[in-house]
């Protein structure tokens, strides 16, 4: 097992040696750049991460200074709660002070909002870049599905073979409930991020999780294309119950 397979015990453990790492990624770049640059998932497992952050390190981040956008969402309003900007919106963005200019959702609503957002990544400024454009975000946030997706990349679909957008839309398998388009980040963006952390609080995920970080070139589950250049992504998970 590698040395970025973090292992905890509980739920809170896990939310709580993330909550750090983000916290430290942040500084990190903020004495870099002046800024940071985030990308947040979805789904219901980083509520308690995002409850964490707005709650232990309010006073901690330089919230001003960070810019927020999305991994992925469903084509739905932002109202809707299957919108994964919604949920950060309301457990973490309503409760610190980031500007409200530096909160960059997918307008998942609209049809063009794939090439809306590749517009917005492709101009945005404070955004560093790789020497051929790619964005590079300070921090990426991840989770895994029971089937091995991540993002909005699923299983034998064409979206793990797109190499020149950053965003594109994505119809999921009907195996995916519920089973509603999605606007998701690609591969090349995901790997350039420099530094993309996985949260796994589901123990019943602790093997799928140990596969994806450990197997190297035996290509099983989308995750397993998540490599980031700058080095490897970090893991926080809930160990099995014993």
């Amino acid at each position: 097992m590698n040395d970025n397979f973090k292992v905890f015990p509980g739920k809170s453990e896990v939310f709580a040696a993330a909550a750090r790492f983000f916290c430290d990624c942040a500084a990190s770049a903020v004495k870099d750049s002046g800024f940071f640059t985030v990308a947040l998932s979805g789904g219901t497992t980083p509520d308690e991460l995002f409850v964490l952050l707005a709650r232990e390190y309010r006073e901690r981040i330089e919230w001003s200074k960070g810019h927020f956008f999305w991994v992925d969402d469903r084509c739905v309003p932002p109202d809707s709660e299957l919108s994964n900007f919604g949920r950060a919106a309301r457990l973490l963005l309503a409760n610190v002070p980031v500007p409200r200019q530096n909160i960059l959702r997918i307008e998942a609503e609209k049809t063009a909002a794939a090439d809306d957002y590749e517009l917005l990544l492709h101009n945005y400024k404070r955004m560093r870049r790789t020497a051929e454009g790619i964005p590079i975000f300070d921090i990426v946030q991840m989770g895994i599905g029971y089937d091995g997706h991540t993002a909005s990349l699923f299983p034998d679909t064409a979206s793990l073979k797109e190499n020149r957008r950053f965003a594109i839309k994505v119809g999921p398998p009907v195996t995916v409930q519920p089973a509603v388009p999605r606007v998701t980040l690609t591969l090349p963006v995901l790997n350039s991020a420099a530094n993309l952390f996985f949260l796994v609080s589901d123990h019943e995920k602790f093997h799928l999780a140990e596969y994806i970080s450990n197997c190297g070139n035996r290509i099983k589950y989308p995750a397993q294309l998540v490599r980031p250049a700058a080095g490897p992504a970090v893991w926080f998970v809930c160990g099995l119950n014993r």
